[in-house]
């Protein structure tokens, strides 16, 4: 990767903090898409920036949240023994499969907030 492609990006950053205030994924994710996409051209690749997929009827963007990540590859772990596990969580009023991250994530959430 060129180090002009590099500073452009820096400096592209470096306003949006200063102007925005932000350092947010949201807010940086643009610039860096610019510098991955400009990057794959150059080697004459294509960037898909976000792909989506469904699970269990659950719609997924990764989005850089690793939770869901995580979640995706423990439930895989279990798939010899899943649809019996997911029974007796669901008889006891637990979360199943990505059920379980959206409580996590919402958990996190609330506790974050709380340290603010």
């Amino acid at each position: 990767m060129s180090t002009q492609l590099i500073q452009q990006y820096h400096a592209k950053v470096e306003r949006i903090i200063r102007y925005g205030g932000s350092r947010n994924e949201s807010a940086l994710r643009k610039p860096f898409q610019d510098l991955l996409e400009q990057y794959a051209a150059s080697r004459d690749l294509l960037l898909v920036s976000e792909v989506e997929y469904r699970r269990r009827g659950v719609r997924v963007i990764p989005d850089g949240d690793t939770t869901g990540r995580l979640a995706l590859r423990e439930e895989s772990k279990e798939l010899s023994f899943g649809a019996v596990w997911d029974y007796y969580c669901l008889t006891r009023a637990v979360p199943v499969g990505m059920d379980f991250a959206s409580s996590v994530r919402a958990y996190a959430r609330t506790e974050l907030a709380k340290r603010a």
